[in-house]
């Protein structure tokens, strides 16, 4: 059996629930004014993000190794 299998919470899991709790507190003004919509979002747009700049470092290196042989 695999850990998600299990019932193991992933990381996007985490962020899910980050951001839940952090828009439930933004919405009800518990954070202070100082605290942006950009972190209220920052959970939920951080692991696409991730993903996306290490595809792209990967495949600039796979085109780099292509161009130079």
């Amino acid at each position: 059996m695999n850990e998600s299998s299990k019932g193991g919470m992933t990381l996007s899991g985490i962020g899910f629930i980050v951001w839940i709790v952090f828009l439930v507190l933004k919405l009800c003004e518990v954070l202070p004014e100082s605290f942006s919509w950009f972190w209220v979002w920052f959970p939920l747009w951080i692991g696409p993000a991730i993903t996306i700049g290490l595809s792209l470092i990967v495949f600039l290196i796979v085109l780099i190794i292509g161009w130079l042989d």
